[in-house]
This record gives C-alpha cells, structure tokens and sequence, in this order.
C-alpha cells in the first residue's frame, strides 16, 4: 500500500511538473524595463521585445527579411539571415472598396464586413506617458487601446464583439484565463479574433511616420508551437501585406515565439503588441 501511495504521489508529481513546463511555455515576459535585444551575424539590431526569446524563434521585419535565433546569451539573441519571406499577393477592389486575396473568400473591407472579436489577455499593461504607471491592478491603459481598434473597425463598418474581461494577475496563468473568454467569443463565429497587447520596449522602436503622420507601429505575434501556426502566420502575413500596400511604414514586423497565446482556438486568431 505504501509503495503504491509513492508510486501515485510520483506520477502525480511528475504530471504536475509537465503541466507546469506547459504553462511556462505559453507565454514569458521579461521583468518591466528589461528586454531581449535580436542582432543579425554582424550584431546589426534587428529588433527588440520584451517576450523571452527562444533559439528556434524567427522574426520577419518590416522589410521582409527574415531570421532564425540561434542562440541566446542574457539579454541578446543572435540570429541568422533566412532571406526575404514571401509576401501574398493583395489587390484592392474599387467596386466594393475592399482589400482582397486570391485565395481569401473573406474580403479585408467592402460593403459586407464580417465579425471580430476583441479581448486583452494582460489587463494590467498600461503607459507610463498617459498612465502614470507601466502596470495597473484594474483594467490598465491598454483597454483604451483595445476601445480605439475597436471603435476603428466599427467606423468601417465591421461587426465587433468586445470583451473587457479581466485576466490580472500578470502571471504565466494569464493565457488560461484567458482562454475562457477567447473560448465565448469564438461561439458567434467571428471570422478572426484579436488579443491586443503592449510590448515594453523603449518608445523608438514602435515610432514611425506613415503619411506624414507620428503613428505607433504595429507588431503580430504567432505562437509557433500551436497546432495552427502555419495557418495563423498565413493570416499575419495576408495583415501586414494590406499594411505595407495602404500604410507604408506602419508595420513592425511578425515575431514568431515559443508558445501558442491560444491561438490553437482558432486559424484567424492573432496577437496585436
């Protein structure tokens, strides 16, 4: 009986750890004011994040050009050069006043506009400049952003469903928490669903001028090691290439890390920082 009673107690802890090692690969962020510094072959910068950077994590930049990690030493993560990634193909129709794919039966704009979904996974991620403060216990200032996208996409017309859900703490649960309400939004069928997030970077990498305007640049994350992540970085791509065509400039580039930010639930489901 004893013996059976460790030989429990060790497979319960043995799962316990796996589950554990699970969870901590979902998403990792470094500690506020820290961040992970990606440099090419000649330590050129490439980009920089505040995710925890894996070897086997790939960045496309706002050029197209895109790279491997290699190897990770502290703060830096060195990478190799994989050549330039191919962009698809996006023409603007001037009848329906829609931006669309060959292969895409859901058009990006037109007369009849599909439904979204909207969340934040961390709550408490807010600005220093209008917040006061980089983390907030309530629902922080990135809602104000998540309001403006959504707001944006209801001004073109666009069907949005938006949960103000909170998932604090900040912790590697979030993305559990989370899910549950990815999960409910997913039961109207929105054709895709965005989880918007702030990257802790220092303010120049995310500034641009697009059109003679200050905007902030927009990053997509693709978790690599969910079962949709060939589908989800077709998606990204299909964003940033109507981006590059309407919007030079405003494109940060698509990061592809270790984890899946739960977009397993869905081919369309994407990460805004």
């Amino acid at each position: 009986m004893m013996k059976s009673k460790k030989a429990l107690v060790l497979l319960l802890t043995i799962i316990f750890v796996i589950s554990l090692t699970a969870v901590s690969n979902a998403h990792e962020e470094k500690p506020f004011g820290t961040y992970v510094t990606l440099v090419d072959e000649n330590n050129n910068i490439i980009h920089m994040t505040a995710t925890v950077v894996h070897v086997g994590d790939e960045y496309i930049s706002s050029d197209n050009s895109r790279y491997k990690v290699v190897e990770v030493i502290g703060d830096t993560a060195k990478c190799i050069y994989l050549g330039k990634e191919q962009m698809p193909e996006v023409s603007f129709n001037e009848a329906t006043q829609s931006w669309f794919f060959p292969d895409d039966v859901v058009p990006v704009g037109g007369k009849t506009k599909p439904t979204v979904a909207v969340y934040v996974t961390h709550s408490d991620e807010s600005y220093v400049p209008s917040d006061g403060t980089e983390s907030k216990e309530g629902n922080g200032g990135i809602y104000d952003v998540a309001e403006a996208f959504v707001e944006r996409l209801k001004s073109h017309g666009f069907n949005v469903i938006y949960s103000t859900n909170n998932h604090n703490p900040h912790d590697i649960n979030a993305y559990n928490r989370s899910r549950k309400t990815a999960a409910n939004l997913l039961k109207d069928n929105p054709v895709a669903i965005f989880d918007i997030h702030r990257d802790a970077v220092p303010p120049e990498q995310y500034e641009s001028n697009v059109k003679g305007k200050e905007v902030t640049r927009i990053k997509l994350v693709v978790g690599r090691t969910n079962p949709n992540s060939k589908t989800n970085l077709e998606y990204a791509k299909k964003i940033k290439a109507v981006m590059d065509k309407q919007k030079p400039g405003l494109s940060n580039g698509i990061f592809l890390g270790k984890g899946d930010y739960n977009q397993d639930l869905s081919p369309r489901a994407m990460l805004i920082e």
